[in-house]
């Protein structure tokens, strides 16, 4: 990534032609470069205390979305880039999650970084790789390539264990499906219900992957909850809400700062308000929640742009599209935004470096197939 930031800040020097820019892609490089100097005033706001710096230079990857989209959008890749590119991505991953689990006897994988973000990363991209069926189908047997990467990705997440990776499928599916549901006949509508429970069911039912292990133990969990005595990780979770919850109320505008979520949350375990399970970590797991506790509404603002503006892109894109080409890019892209979006609910989405980068290498990537795709059309139409 560091070699892209590179070539991206000498190709935003070199770029002149800004106003070849939509207002929608100006929209979101504002909300990037908004989310860092945020970020950058509420580490001031935390008194610049080591977590709080820590976390802003996590956050500075997002700001270097800027040159890398700008860079990306000149340089015009091919759009076998992206396709392949998600492919070996879920080749390799699911390869690693296999030789650690069935190998190394891990039970829960975690690829070379966190299970959590392993988990989300890799589901991501199965699903994505769905997007790019019609692009294989120049290809002998291609359609094989995106449903095998498919496997491959979300076998890779049922291994994390990662329950916070798998609330997100319902709404990818969703998208996936929206197209057949709007044109397809009633008979096709049942038959893409009956294959959704039975991969499901079928997920489910085989112990290798640990699922219905994962999700009887999070139903134990949420009977067993008891506010302020919990040490379940399902429990800790609705203890770090209740309290950011708590915190929020005493700063709404501004939130307390970067970096200062545990000295803040020390004082509701004192009084026995939440449990002490909450003071190991320095986030309320939930990026909604703990953007709301450092950055405040202005935070939470800024960050729901740099989520909503491109998934409002990429959707409008895919349905309204009439080519396979922007169709199948924008469908990526939707499935893309639709994930972080669902998986800031229960885990803090930016608080890894990896899922970071992931996020801002493959939404400029996206974003600059489907602009340059516009542009082409644009010239194309104006000769």
């Amino acid at each position: 990534m560091a070699l892209l930031l590179l070539m991206g800040i000498y190709a935003s020097i070199r770029y002149s032609n800004w106003r070849g820019l939509t207002t929608a892609e100006k929209w979101i490089l504002w909300f990037a470069g908004l989310y860092f100097l945020v970020s950058l005033a509420a580490t001031a706001y935390g008194d610049w205390s080591d977590t709080g710096v820590k976390k802003l230079e996590k956050h500075a990857r997002i700001l270097a979305f800027i040159p890398i989209y700008l860079l990306v959008r000149q340089s015009k890749p091919s759009e076998g880039t992206l396709w392949w590119g998600i492919a070996m991505g879920c080749f390799a991953t699911g390869g690693q999650a296999l030789y650690q689990h069935f190998v190394l006897h891990i039970d829960r994988v975690t690829g070379a970084n966190n299970f959590i973000h392993f988990g989300n990363l890799t589901l991501i991209m199965g699903f994505m790789s769905l997007a790019g069926t019609s692009y294989f189908k120049r290809f002998k047997w291609g359609p094989l390539i995106p449903i095998a990467a498919f496997v491959c990705g979300v076998f890779a997440s049922m291994l994390t264990g990662t329950r916070g990776a798998w609330i997100a499928i319902p709404v990818l599916i969703l998208i996936l499906v929206l197209p057949y549901f709007r044109k397809g006949s009633p008979a096709l509508k049942f038959t893409l219900a009956l294959l959704f429970v039975s991969l499901c069911v079928n997920v489910y039912l085989i112990p290798q992957t640990g699922v219905s292990q994962r999700i009887h133990k999070a139903v134990e969990d949420i009977g067993t909850y008891q506010p302020g005595k919990t040490w379940s990780s399902v429990g800790l979770r609705f203890e770090n809400w209740r309290t950011s919850y708590q915190i929020i109320q005493q700063h709404p505008l501004t939130g307390i700062g970067l970096g200062r979520y545990k000295e803040a949350a020390e004082p509701y375990v004192e009084q026995g308000f939440a449990s002490q399970g909450i003071l190991n970590w320095d986030h309320p797991h939930n990026e909604y929640l703990a953007t709301l506790v450092s950055r405040g509404i202005i935070g939470v603002v800024v960050l729901l742009g740099l989520l909503w503006v491109p998934f409002y892109v990429f959707f409008q894109a895919f349905l309204f599209s009439s080519h396979q080409q922007p169709k199948r890019i924008a469908l990526a892209g939707s499935l893309l935004m639709a994930a972080y979006i669902v998986h800031g609910i229960p885990n803090n989405i930016f608080e890894r470096g990896i899922s970071l980068s992931f996020f801002v290498c493959v939404l400029s990537l996206t974003l600059a197939l489907l602009y340059n795709y516009f542009s082409a059309q644009q010239t194309a139409t104006s000769r």
